[in-house]
């Protein structure tokens, strides 16, 4: 039974009808089920007053089994189901006892090589263990997703070798990439150091970070891993290495991440050791959140800096490959994108905020876990500014409150992480009433959302996407007068800030 308050449960219980939804979402109803969950009554009513109910949600894994003999149908693997239950108390309590709880079971497997049923049993106890450890590392927080993306990224990163080790004792052994590297010596690919620098929207899943840093090790990648908001990947070593870490980067589950820019150059012919060759250190490093500017540097310092520029859509000449100093004379080719992670932006005004650390705190959870960012201001008009007229209380145009700071809410990521803060944001209760009880959020209205302008230039993208990487819902830094509001959302999208002015009869 439940240890957990009626206001408690309610919190629960909506917490876990967002998360289903987002799931239900993200997959086919071939890919991910519920069963159980809480969609009320026959007539879709949500009982509040009673007891939760016990919610599972189901995913079928697909293990590729692309390193079989040939004799074995490629389009063949083997399927597994992952079930994770929700406790009575999850999402709610921080107690181990709420974690998720993870089971996984053998759904179907071919019958030849029979090598494979063996690697497929043992998988069995290794993902669990896994995906366990994850609901444990996210207890007290919504971690559904967080353990599918764990379950996913072992897929991706251990299966294969898994399924290599196992086939080794039948005599079945597949070349590996050494092997692979060893049979081609006198191929373009062994001849050839690769680079490529990789931008994502963020890189902070524990998991994910792990799978960058085997991936590089397994592959003999030296390079950089900057995590947090965004995130940069910058890899080198032998081309065709390169090529495997991004392919296998590429099929795990992103908000955003791209190829920014990539190289070759070759090296003398006959020569086997890269090592002397590279310009980047031979280990494979994370710098932290705050590294950007170490990245830079250490860029800059391996001649390596025209990638760094392309990657952040910085053109100033500093890029130029035709820079007689910077670039090999050998160099193959380079790649550029002027692209942006921020696609899409709402801005919304909030009434009050009871509870108001509370509720901030609430929006940068929501807003990190869809990978979004958040601009959060409390804005005071100047007596200049003030409206003589009415308030029209029917009317959706807003006027300015001369008694308390108005609360501007701005989200922005792709169209469909801020749509789902959006959804989340209504159906959960963000505040606390006059009583101090939780409570939905009944004064909230979009002021405006829109698809963000991607014809801007490559400078201007960049220093878009600069200024929303960082922190515009910092605590010490909520106060602004309304046109200072409009300046900065201009900087952001011109349309969002037209719609803002004009809500608050400033034209």
């Amino acid at each position: 039974m439940s240890q957990l308050g009626l206001e408690e449960q309610q919190e629960a219980r909506e917490r876990r009808m967002a998360e289903v939804e987002v799931i239900e979402s993200a997959y086919s109803p071939h890919e991910a089920w519920t069963i159980n969950t809480l969609t009320g009554n026959a007539e879709g009513v949500v009982d509040w007053e009673g007891p939760l109910q016990l919610c599972q949600i189901i995913r079928l894994l697909d293990l590729p089994l692309s390193i079989i003999p040939d004799n074995c149908d490629e389009n063949s693997s083997v399927k597994l189901e992952l079930t994770l239950a929700m406790p009575n108390d999850y999402p709610v309590s921080e107690s181990e006892d709420a974690a998720l709880s993870v089971e996984v079971s053998l759904v179907s497997c071919p019958s030849n090589p029979q090598f494979v049923r063996k690697a497929a049993l043992n998988a069995i106890p290794i993902l669990k263990k896994k995906c366990h450890k994850e609901a444990i590392s996210s207890v007290g927080r919504e971690s559904v997703w967080s353990v599918l993306n764990c379950a996913e990224s072992w897929i991706h990163s251990e299966w294969e070798e898994l399924l290599r080790e196992i086939s080794d004792g039948t005599s079945t052994r597949q070349p590996s990439l050494d092997d692979s590297i060893g049979n081609c010596q006198d191929s373009k690919a062994k001849s050839i150091i690769g680079r490529r620098i990789i931008y994502s929207h963020h890189i902070i899943a524990n998991s994910k970070r792990k799978a960058l840093s085997e991936l590089a090790t397994q592959y003999k990648l030296g390079g950089y891993a900057k995590i947090g908001w965004p995130g940069i990947i910058l890899i080198e070593g032998d081309e065709f290495g390169c090529q495997r870490f991004v392919d296998e980067i590429k099929s795990m589950r992103w908000q955003h991440l791209s190829v920014r820019a990539e190289e070759q150059s070759e090296f003398p012919e006959g020569e086997t050791d890269i090592d002397p060759y590279r310009k980047l250190p031979k280990r494979f490093e994370e710098l932290g959140e705050d590294d950007m500017s170490t990245l830079a540097s250490r860029c800059r310092e391996a001649g390596l800096e025209h990638l760094f520029l392309i990657c952040l859509n910085i053109n100033d000449g500093r890029n130029s490959t035709d820079k007689k100093n910077e670039d090999p004379p050998n160099e193959l080719n380079i790649g550029m994108k002027s692209t942006s992670i921020f696609t899409y932006g709402a801005l919304i005004h909030v009434d009050h905020m009871n509870d108001a650390k509370g509720y901030r705190r609430w929006l940068r959870q929501a807003c990190r876990t869809a990978g979004c960012s958040l601009l959060i201001k409390h804005c005071r008009i100047n007596s200049s500014e003030k409206s003589s007229e009415p308030i029209n209380t029917t009317s959706k145009t807003l006027r300015l409150a001369t008694c308390r700071p108005d609360i501007i809410v701005g989200l922005f990521g792709d169209e469909r992480s801020v749509r789902q803060v959006l959804k989340r944001w209504r159906t959960s209760r963000v505040d606390v009433d006059s009583k101090n009880k939780p409570c939905l959020e009944r004064m909230m209205y979009v002021i405006d959302e829109c698809e963000l302008d991607q014809r801007l230039s490559s400078d201007a993208l960049h220093e878009r996407d600069t200024l929303l990487a960082g922190q515009l819902d910092d605590e010490n830094d909520l106060e602004c007068s309304l046109e200072e509001l409009i300046i900065l959302v201009k900087r952001i999208d011109e349309k969002l800030a037209t719609s803002l002015r004009r809500c608050n009869r400033c034209e």
